[in-house]
């Protein structure tokens, strides 16, 4: 049996967890396939397994064949190799080549058994593990960067994709061999093309600043506008500022808001700073500084200094929140602790203000510039592109 390569969209996803919720196997067993590899979603092994074990319990040959393998290698629940049994005896029951292969003692496929024999796995899947298992050192091999690569080769010829990005990863940083951009970049985009939104992020990074590939502004946006809509939080962030810019696109200040919320929601502490940035100064959406100080809030939870010393300017200056000098120094001398030059001044002026001249001149001598106390909010702060 040919196992079915994964090639699916976020579309594809939408319709499997529709049919999932009716309770097709199937599709329950797709749909953890698409948790598994990220493919047209986020990457997320709880979710595989929640949905490989609806789909394994209603007798789903494959996905009790992918819960054993989850079980086995500790992939979304804790290593148990008795439920790994459990499922693959089920599926080798009804006939699952893989997982009566699995089963087998010489099969090459054991721990610390057959793992070093040419024999080893035919399936994609399981030659994925084994490159991470030799990649990593353990179940009961040494760690193997030449073995690893062989490995992921045989899973991504097959068409694996994580074992695709993983090949694209190491090429493109020479773990354990010599960096091969071109290598790198086809592995990265037969991965991308199949839906692996970390080769999609790293196509987009990489097509905009030209370091394996030639730089391209548009292919650039092209692959960030993939992994956003699959959303990727740092690709988001990124296809805002494309938008903001008018890089490899049409300028567009309303799309970039639209962008940068969707990562700001996720966490993304840049996209927080510049959607705080774009409140403040009404940038492609309507001034409100109480919006700005509530995301720059957001952004200081991760330490994002460029955040800090504009929150310490709000504090400061009672800017969208009640003035307080005693908070304002604290996120001055949060961004300070951190390099952050415009934060040395401001805490300086701070300082002076609050009439602790004894300590002014240190905060003075940390900068090698000196202003007065500015006179425009711009000149406080700066954006996170």
């Amino acid at each position: 049996m040919e196992k079915q390569k994964i090639n699916y969209s976020a579309d594809d996803v939408q319709l499997f967890e529709e049919l999932a919720k009716q309770g097709n196997a199937n599709a329950q067993n797709k749909l953890g396939d698409c948790y598994f590899y990220g493919c047209g979603i986020a990457q997320n092994y709880d979710f595989a397994v929640l949905y490989y074990r609806k789909a394994a319990e209603q007798g789903n040959a494959l996905a009790q064949y992918n819960l054993g393998l989850c079980y086995r290698e500790g992939y979304g629940v804790a290593k148990d190799e008795e439920q790994a049994l459990f499922w693959f005896s089920r599926s080798a029951k009804q006939g699952n080549e893989f997982a009566q292969t699995a089963l087998k003692g010489d099969s090459g496929i054991t721990q610390n058994q057959e793992k070093e024999t040419i024999n080893g796995p035919t399936d994609p899947k399981e030659q994925f593990y084994l490159g991470v298992d030799y990649m990593e050192g353990r179940n009961g091999v040494e760690k193997s960067w030449e073995k690893a690569m062989f490995w992921f080769a045989k899973s991504a010829e097959q068409g694996d994709i994580s074992a695709q990005y993983n090949l694209g990863v190491i090429y493109a940083n020479g773990y354990g061999v010599s960096k091969d951009s071109g290598k790198a970049a086809y592995w990265y985009t037969k991965a991308a093309e199949q839906g692996q939104i970390s080769a999609q992020y790293n196509l987009g990074q990489s097509y905009y600043n030209g370091d394996i590939v030639e730089k391209n502004w548009e292919k650039s946006v092209y692959w960030f506008t993939k992994a956003a809509e699959n959303n990727h939080a740092g690709a988001q962030h990124s296809l805002a500022i494309r938008y903001e810019k008018g890089e490899g696109i049409a300028k567009d200040l309303e799309k970039a808001i639209y962008w940068y919320t969707k990562s700001a929601n996720q966490g993304n502490e840049l996209a927080q700073n510049n959607l705080a940035y774009s409140y403040y100064n009404g940038v492609g959406v309507e001034k409100n500084y109480e919006k700005a100080v509530y995301w720059w809030s957001k952004s200081v939870e991760k330490g994002n200094p460029k955040a800090q010393n504009a929150l310490g300017f709000c504090y400061e200056n009672a800017t969208g929140v009640d003035k307080d000098f005693e908070k304002a120094k604290m996120w001055y001398e949060k961004a300070v602790a951190q390099g952050h030059e415009l934060a040395k001044n401001n805490l300086a002026n701070l300082l002076k203000k609050m009439g602790l001249s004894e300590v002014v001149s240190n905060a003075q001598n940390s900068t090698s510039q000196q202003s007065s106390e500015p006179t425009t909010p711009k000149a406080f702060f700066d954006l996170a592109i």
